[in-house]
């Protein structure tokens, strides 16, 4: 064989042609070796690239049924192994060189395009990222403005009306708990592993508020207190805690009963704005508030309520109150130790509000009108 020309792997040039279609056509007058018809030259190549050889040794045609030394071979012969052996001349050889450094020259841009598409998706997607962040904290900042502003705005609005003390009643035998580790929500009580041990007010709560306390102004809701506990109130105490709760915890306000319908219609988020708990100390639907002759410090309605979403420290509880000082003794008593807290005997806040006869009327369980009314700011 002639130095200039020599035999390639048949699916070497098929991968290398297929780039440059033109080489197909100086593959003519070349030599190849087919499986079954053995060593031949190529004659022509067709429009639709099948190859004609002639063979060195004839043999019948399947489809004339005569003997004849030429076969149309498929190109895909190159790439399935039955063209075992392909020569090519020296010009195709550099063609071929060129094509494969052309494709290689392909595929590195190809690649280059790719890792550049990629760096800049990823480029794009840490600026867009840095965009969010940067809104986020933009976010952050102004809800944190908010919020303070939302604090100053309540601590300022009990600074105006002298509201010093809100409240909470609950059973005796929950103080214990209370003072070691604070006022827990009705949610977490009753999953806790010592569920039991615990007495609940409301055993339904219809507020819908279960994460919550309940807590009155100032003064107790006392037609509620009076219902509970009027069969044996020495089995209760009243809390005063420190008005910092309403502006230092998560806090919404409610009207009314916050299991009442109306109260149930108004947005938890819209009973936690500042409008909301001014309007607990404004009129109330016909209601006028200066008829009532109460304190600044008294929410016009006896049943509104201040609803609490976090846990209440007992470092925030200023006095726990008894209803006889039999009870609070027995409890001191039972329960040794040294408290922060005020103990105190004093039964005014187990009474009705001073305007107990204005909403007497509606309601049953209000209780008679005390001897005297001590009002503790």
């Amino acid at each position: 064989m002639p130095q200039f020309e020599k035999f390639i792997e048949p699916s070497e040039f098929v991968k290398l042609a297929n780039h440059d279609l033109s080489i197909w056509k100086d593959i003519v007058g070349q030599r190849i070796t087919e499986k079954k018809f053995g060593d031949g030259t190529i004659i022509k190549i067709e429009h639709n690239f099948a190859i004609l050889v002639q063979f060195d040794t004839p043999f019948v045609s399947l489809l004339t049924n005569k003997i004849t030394d030429v076969q149309q071979i498929a190109p895909i012969a190159f790439e399935n192994g039955r063209v075992t052996r392909l020569r090519i001349p020296l010009n195709l050889q550099e063609k071929l060189q060129e094509a494969e450094q052309q494709k290689r020259l392909q595929q590195e841009v190809a690649e280059q395009k790719r890792t550049e598409a990629k760096t800049e998706k990823i480029r794009r997607q840490h600026e867009k990222l840095w965009e969010i962040q940067e809104q986020e904290r933009s976010f952050d900042v102004e809800r944190q403005k908010l919020k303070i502003e939302h604090k100053e705005q309540l601590k300022d609005f009990c600074s105006q009306r002298n509201i010093t003390t809100v409240i909470h009643f609950t059973r005796i035998q929950n103080l214990q708990n209370i003072l070691e580790k604070g006022l827990l929500d009705r949610h977490s009580l009753e999953n806790s592993p010592r569920a039991q041990e615990f007495f609940f007010n409301d055993p339904a709560r219809y507020d819908e508020c279960r994460e919550a306390n309940c807590m009155s102004i100032s003064f107790p809701n006392y037609r509620m207190f009076y219902k509970l506990s009027h069969s044996n109130q020495d089995d209760w105490i009243i809390l005063l805690l420190k008005s910092d709760v309403i502006w230092k915890l998560d806090c919404a306000f409610s009207l009314e009963n916050a299991s009442s319908k109306h109260a149930l219609r108004v947005p938890l988020e819209k009973r936690r704005q500042i409008s909301q708990f001014e309007k607990m100390f404004s009129d109330y639907n016909h209601v006028k508030r200066q008829s009532l002759g109460i304190p600044d410090y008294y929410t016009t309605n006896p049943q509104a309520e201040v609803l609490i979403f976090e846990l209440i420290s007992s470092s925030y509880i200023k006095e726990v109150h008894f209803y006889t000082l039999a009870a609070m003794q027995r409890w001191i008593m039972e329960h040794p130790g040294s408290y922060p807290q005020k103990m105190v005997y004093n039964q005014t806040f187990f009474s009705p509000r001073s305007d107990w006869e204005y909403w007497r009327a509606d309601n049953s369980n209000t209780p008679p009108p005390p001897e005297k009314i001590e009002i503790l700011r």
